[in-house]
């Protein structure tokens, strides 16, 4: 017999075991779903799940899917040599729509390649600090 009280119900380990593993809920509320109390789930969690996870990782290292390299190909790089099993992750820019930016005045949302946009929107916070003066005097 398990000296765990959560190990000696395989049902109740499996759920609390799935709650633990998604790390979305705290020990009170992984009790209060379950109906057992927060120390047992504590104590579960601090020796079996540690041991149940540890297992479950190790059994994932000869699963082929999770094997092979993760690469990374940057714009303008040619793609690298791929391997079976490897998996690509392909870095695109999102294009910059200039004319949106210069009509919401965030000149931030702008780098020094549009220069021309930023002088416009100079410009023209230039002409609306002048013409409220004017309205003041």
């Amino acid at each position: 017999m398990p000296a765990c009280s959560i190990c000696s119900n395989a049902e109740l380990a499996e759920t609390v075991n799935g709650l633990l593993f998604e790390k979305k809920s705290t020990l009170q509320e992984i009790a209060d779903k379950v109906g057992s109390t927060k120390s047992s789930i504590g104590r579960h969690a601090s020796k079996c799940f540690l041991e149940w996870k540890a297992t479950r990782v190790k059994g994932r290292k000869g699963n082929t899917a999770d094997s092979g390299r993760l690469l990374v190909r940057w714009p303008n790089e040619p793609t690298p040599d791929l391997q079976p099993g490897d998996s690509l992750l392909v870095v695109e820019y999102q294009q910059l729509d200039v004319a949106a930016v210069v009509r919401s005045g965030n000149p931030r949302g702008l780098g020094p390649q549009h220069l021309d946009a930023l002088h416009e929107i100079a410009l023209a916070e230039d002409a609306q600090h002048e013409s409220l003066k004017l309205a003041s005097e």
